[in-house]
């Protein structure tokens, strides 16, 4: 895993905490882990590297983008966090996630996750209140999933079809 020197940028982070007070994380040890991530991403078509932290009962699920080349085969680094909090048994409600990117530069750049994710992300248990972080320092950017993927097609709405919710 990274350390701060080595995370650049999540000055912004520090000091920072995010989550419920009784489960409450620094952000900087958030970007922390989701920048550790983009070591471990497979982004050999692309060059474009990918890392997530996901927050959830004071655990975090790191992860990263893997692609393939059947580009519809790829996971971004969110959905793959999102499956480690799942194989984790799915403690608790998610309430932030962390995206670091790099492009194929080498750039840190900010990348909000794509449609895909905002959607299963917005299939989490409590998604209203979920914070996304994305880039670094002074750049780095907070929204809500609500605020990202407004009008969202969830659960909900399958309600009325019966189906094993």
């Amino acid at each position: 895993m990274a350390t701060n020197s080595d995370s650049r940028g999540s000055e912004k982070a520090e000091g920072q905490e995010v989550g419920r007070k009784s489960h409450s994380v620094p952000l900087s040890e958030l970007y922390r882990v989701a920048y550790s991530q983009l070591d471990c991403s497979r982004a050999k078509y692309s060059g474009f590297r990918v890392g997530a932290a996901l927050l959830s009962d004071g655990k975090i699920f790191p992860g990263c983008n893997v692609e393939n080349s059947s580009y519809g085969l790829t996971i971004c680094a969110e959905r793959s966090a999102v499956m480690h909090w799942a194989s984790a048994g799915s403690p608790g409600n998610p309430e932030v996630i962390v995206v670091v990117a790099k492009n194929s530069a080498g750039e840190l750049v900010t990348a909000m996750p794509c449609g895909a994710c905002r959607q299963v992300l917005s299939d989490l248990p409590g998604s209203n209140l979920l914070q996304v972080y994305t880039g670094e320092g002074e750049k780095m950017v907070k929204a809500t999933l609500p605020e990202l993927l407004p009008h969202a097609f969830g659960p909900d709405d399958l309600s009325s079809y019966g189906g094993d919710r």
